[in-house]
């Protein structure tokens, strides 16, 4: 189209295959799951030596636009959707690109429970950050099977969580601080997500039902007294 542009996240054109897959399998037409399938082994195909993946790139060219990357902001539901495209249509293609990229954020963008972004070409940090985005992670680790990574990853969310009485949009993790430009909270469903999955995991192993039952009834407390409008 005239005057579009070209350039796109890595979430925005490696997210399709769930729906595009479940749209295919509803309809009988392929050619959806088909085009989704071509769009994320291109994505993959451009992965670093280190299996990461830019944020952003130009759809023409086929070139990475930002190298920075992590698990947040036009990363996370490429993340997200590989495991659960797995989940639901069992394809090994999906599971042997989730796992590598799995191990490779593990490796690079970890330290310690939290996680911040870097250098896909060197694995060296470019931000230290936790995003309300990221809060997806740690039920991607438990569906993966992860749980104690994604107990200690949904610990460290939640304790952000209380110290603000909500999760922010984004926090300096180098500073301690709120970013100073996006102190607010979109209701983003990410981390109660992961505090749903964490709880039928576990029931009980790690952190016992009614301390996750009370977490439940915080977060439905904090909507209702902080944010509620009407």
């Amino acid at each position: 189209m005239e005057n579009e542009t070209t350039e796109t996240s890595t979430s925005g054109c490696g997210s399709l295959i769930l729906e595009m897959g479940a749209l295919s399998r509803l309809t009988g037409d392929p050619r959806y799951e088909a085009a989704a399938l071509r769009a994320l082994r291109k994505l993959w195909s451009m992965r670093s030596s280190l299996n990461l993946v830019g944020s952003t790139l130009d759809v023409l060219s086929g070139n990475w636009i930002e190298y920075s990357s992590g698990i947040g902001a036009g990363v996370d539901s490429f993340y997200e959707y590989l495991i659960k495209a797995y989940i639901l249509f069992g394809s090994d293609e999906y599971w042997d690109m989730f796992h590598s990229a799995y191990l490779a954020v593990q490796k690079y963008f970890r330290h310690g429970p939290w996680y911040h972004e870097a250098d896909i070409r060197t694995g060296e940090a470019t931000h230290w950050q936790l995003t309300s985005l990221q809060a997806f992670w740690p039920g991607v680790q438990t569906l993966l099977g992860d749980v104690a990574a994604a107990n200690l990853s949904h610990r460290e969310f939640y304790n952000v969580w209380q110290r603000f009485g909500v999760l922010p949009e984004r926090y300096l993790l180098d500073y301690g601080i709120l970013h100073p430009t996006e102190k607010y909270y979109p209701l983003r469903p990410e981390f109660a997500e992961s505090t749903f999955y964490l709880y039928q995991a576990t029931k009980g192993v790690i952190m016992n039902n009614r301390q996750i039952i009370l977490l439940g009834f915080f977060f439905l407390k904090i909507l209702i007294k902080q944010i509620k409008i009407i």
